[in-house]
Order: structure tokens, then sequence, then C-alpha cells
């Protein structure tokens, strides 16, 4: 479920506010839990997950090439390069940001699950298994997630480093390079394994919560 348009002024004055139980009284009003929320944000961060992936993919194909093969317009492949490394570094600034959008509800919404929970006692048995084995889930997703952006950022610095070496040599490049290729992959494949489990975990999650 989505935060729709006919909510968003209620929405947006309970935001300035500062408050959350504020915003999330305004957000139920609209008919959207604190789960809806949840799912949403999750969502919004496997895609901002996947579009980062296949930014960096483009970037390290366009670093590899030029690093490897010094032919045709060095310049303007060099400047392609660097604005293709910008773009992938807003990507990785976009994971974060959804990242604790995700962290920003998740503590509220268990904590909402465990009081509600105690205070019903004919649910809490079947109920707490369910909300300590979701919060195991999460928990192990949100691991997985930080260790997504510590590899993005060891990453992107090392292509930062290596962009500026082209830069300083315009002429060929020797073939120490070769070795910073294959750094630059290797990292590269650490991040796509730990987007890909984070984002089977997000499925599961998901799918678990919409059951």
């Amino acid at each position: 479920m989505r935060v729709f348009p006919y909510g968003c002024l209620l929405i947006c004055l309970a935001v300035l506010s500062g408050c959350k139980s504020v915003y999330y009284d305004a957000l139920e009003r609209t008919g959207v839990s604190k789960q809806d929320l949840f799912v949403d944000r999750l969502e919004d961060t496997r895609k901002a997950q996947t579009n980062a992936q296949e930014q960096l993919e483009r970037t390290i194909r366009s670093y590899r090439s030029l690093a490897l093969f010094r032919a045709g317009n060095l310049p303007s492949r060099l400047e392609q390069l660097k604005g293709d490394y910008r773009t992938s570094d807003l990507r990785a600034r976009n994971i974060r940001y959804h990242r604790q959008g995700v962290e920003n509800v998740a503590d509220d919404m268990f904590d909402e699950w465990e009081d509600t929970s105690s205070s019903n006692a004919t649910l809490k048995p079947v109920r707490t298994r369910d909300i300590e084995r979701m919060r195991d889930e999460y928990d192990d997703l949100h691991a997985n997630l930080l260790k997504v952006d510590n590899r993005l950022s060891t990453l992107l610095g090392l292509l930062e480093e290596q962009i500026s070496v082209l830069e300083q040599r315009p002429a060929p490049i020797p073939k120490d390079l070769s070795s910073a290729v294959a750094g630059i992959d290797a990292r590269l494949r650490e991040v796509e394994t730990y987007i890909q489990r984070s984002n089977d975990q997000i499925d599961r999650l998901v799918g678990t919560l919409r059951d």
C-alpha cells in the first residue's frame, strides 16, 4: 500500500510538527499502518539497491575500458567516467536514505506489535513467536544492508582514487593498472553479493508481511 496524494497535506503537517506519533496518526487516518509503511520502505530500499548496482556496473565498465584500452577521445571518455561515478555516488546515498527510513519505522512497528501481544493474553503465545521470528529476520536483513553500505563506500573510494590516477596520467597507463582493475572488479562482486542477499531477504520479509 502506498501513501496516496489525498493524505499528503495531513501527513506534511504531521512531519512539520516533528512528532512521530502525530505522523503515524496522520498516516493511519489515510488507512496506512506502520506495517504498510515498513513494507513500502523495504520495497523502496530494494529498488534503490537494484538501481545502484546497475549504475555501478555501468561505471566500472567505463573505468575498465578507459584504464585498459587507451584510445579514442580520452578527455571525453574521462568526463563520461566522472559523470558515471557521480551518479553512482548519488545512488549509493539513495540506498542509505531509504535504509534509514526502514530503520526509523522498524523499531516503532515491532514495539507496537509487542505491546499489542502483551496486552492480549489469548494472542500472546503465537504472536510472541511470530514477532521474535520477524525481528530476527529483520535484524539479519539490517546487518546485510549495513554491509552493502560499507562495501559500497569502499568501492566508491577506490574508484575515486583510480579516476584521479587516470586524470594525472593522460598518456598510456602502465601495466600496474590491470591489478587495480582486478581489485575493483573483486569489490564489485562483493557489493553484488550483499545486494542480492539483502534483496532476497526483503522479498521474503515483504511476502510474509503481506500473507
